[in-house]
C-alpha cells in the first residue's frame, strides 16, 4: 500500500509543478484619458474595461463605460500606444468583439 501512496504523491508532485503560467511582462500603458475628445476635461472619469485585439493585431479596441464611448488604440508599435480616438455609443457599451 506505501508504494501505491508513495507513487501517487509523486505523480501529483509532478504534474503541480508542471502547472506554471509564464509570467506577464508589461512592455507599455496607456492612459485611457489620451483618447478623450479633442477639448474634454483630462478629469473626466475613464476607464478601459473590456479590451479585444482586431484581427491583424495591430489595434486594441475597448469599452469606456463611463464615457459611454468605444476607444481604439494603435498598437503597431507595442511599445508606444498611440491614440487613435474613440467612438461615442450613446450608451455604457458592455462588450466588444
Amino acid at each position: 500500500m506505501k508504494p501505491i501512496l508513495l507513487g501517487c504523491a509523486s505523480v501529483l508532485a509532478l504534474c503541480a509543478a508542471q502547472a506554471r503560467a509564464e509570467a506577464f511582462n508589461r512592455i507599455a500603458s496607456f492612459p485611457v484619458a489620451r483618447n478623450l475628445p479633442e477639448g474634454a476635461d483630462p478629469a473626466t472619469v475613464t476607464s478601459a474595461e473590456i479590451v479585444s485585439a482586431t484581427a491583424d493585431g495591430m489595434t486594441l479596441v475597448y469599452t469606456d463605460s463611463p464615457t459611454g464611448r468605444i476607444g481604439f488604440v494603435d498598437i503597431a508599435d507595442p511599445r508606444a500606444p498611440r491614440a487613435l480616438g474613440g467612438l461615442d455609443m450613446g450608451g455604457e457599451p458592455t462588450s466588444v468583439t
